[in-house]
């Protein structure tokens, strides 16, 4: 996903790191960036595995996916715990147990991993003066921080209140921390986040945060230097 941005990051400095003398911070600040970005690509690689080690058959799926249809209403209005709610999803598939639970960790590990990356990236992206990237526009990746700040790092500065769940759902949109409610609807039958979710699926969180990052670097490869 972020082979491009690596490129296009490699243009950038060919074309400014030349305005930087042999001890400028932004030499190794620079490379750092490459290495987060290749960082990025690499989890989500990991995190593909993952997700394959625990998709569940079309069979289960289709039950799992009405369930949701049926109980989500109830265990949103608090009619239905959510031991209740846990209950009524297909049980685990025979397999290795530990191998089993080892790749649901995996899971969570990749998707928090990847915010820890791009958060970094964005830090060393967004350096103010006197390191500042020169022509760089300031980079927001609101869903990237968004669910570092509020759902990892700093889950009590939410808000309306702190959310110290561990629950994680894997929709069409990839990963989604700190929920237990997502929409099923659409042709075909798509499973997302719902509107009032921080977390808005880490696919979605990681290409809005690419393309962002192109957009900035397109800009400061045309402006002049």
């Amino acid at each position: 996903m972020y082979e491009t941005l690596g490129k296009l990051w490699k243009d950038y400095g060919n074309k400014y790191s030349t305005q930087w003398d042999g001890n400028d911070p932004r030499h190794g600040l620079s490379a750092e960036v490459g290495e987060r970005l290749t960082q990025l690509d690499l989890i989500l690689d990991h995190l593909k595995v993952a997700l394959a080690a625990v998709a569940i058959d079309p069979k289960r799926l289709k039950h799992d996916v009405e369930w949701m249809t049926k109980a989500q209403p109830l265990f949103a209005r608090g009619e239905m715990t959510k031991e209740e709610y846990s209950a009524g999803f297909s049980p685990p598939p025979e397999v290795d147990g530990r191998r089993y639970v080892r790749a649901w960790n995996e899971v969570r590990l990749f998707t928090e991993m990847f915010y820890f990356v791009a958060w970094r990236l964005l830090q060393v992206l967004n350096m103010r003066k006197p390191v500042a990237f020169p022509n760089l526009p300031k980079i927001k990746a609101t869903g990237i921080r968004n669910v570092r700040n509020l759902l990892i790092e700093h889950p009590e500065d939410a808000k309306a209140a702190a959310n110290y769940q561990q629950s994680l759902i894997v929709t069409d949109d990839g990963p989604v921390l700190k929920t237990m409610e997502v929409l099923i609807g659409g042709s075909p039958r798509r499973v997302s986040a719902t509107s009032e979710s921080v977390d808005r699926g880490l696919y979605v969180n990681a290409e809005k945060l690419r393309g962002e990052i192109e957009e900035c670097l397109r800009e400061a490869l045309e402006s002049g230097n």
